[in-house]
C-alpha cells in the first residue's frame, strides 16, 4: 500500500516492546519497508545498541534482496519504559496465587487448582 507520496508505508507507525534479538529483528525489515518504528525497552544499554544493529541488518537485507534499494527507510525512534510495577510480587508475597490459592488479581470461587 502506497500512501499518498509514493513511499510505500509512509504515515504509519510500528511500537515494538523490547529491543533484544525479536525486538531488532522485527524493527529492522519494517524500517526498511519505510514505515517508523518506536523501539520501547527498559534496558538503556540495548537501547543505545538498536540503531546500530538495525541499521546494520537493514544493509543485510539490501545486499542480500530481500529489501528493495529505492526504499526510503522508515524512523526508528528509541524509548526507555515498560518497568514492571510491584503488583505482582506483592501478590504473590500474600500468597494470592491466582486459581492455585483462590485469590489473585480476581477471586475465584471454586476453582482452586
Amino acid at each position: 500500500m502506497a500512501a499518498e507520496n509514493g513511499t510505500p508505508g509512509a504515515g504509519r507507525r510500528l511500537a515494538v516492546l523490547g529491543a533484544g534479538v525479536m525486538g531488532s529483528g522485527i524493527a529492522a525489515p519494517t524500517v526498511g519497508h519505510g514505515i517508523a518504528v518506536s523501539l520501547i525497552d527498559p534496558d538503556r544499554r540495548r537501547l543505545d545498541e538498536a540503531p546500530a544493529k538495525i541499521d546494520h541488518q537493514v544493509r543485510m537485507a539490501r545486499l542480500m534482496g530481500a529489501l528493495p534499494d529505492e526504499a526510503v527507510p522508515g524512523v526508528l525512534v528509541t524509548a526507555e519504559g515498560c518497568r514492571p510495577c510491584g503488583l505482582p510480587l506483592e501478590l504473590v508475597r500474600a500468597g494470592h496465587l491466582g486459581r492455585r490459592s483462590g485469590r489473585g488479581f480476581y477471586e475465584y470461587e471454586g476453582e482452586q487448582a
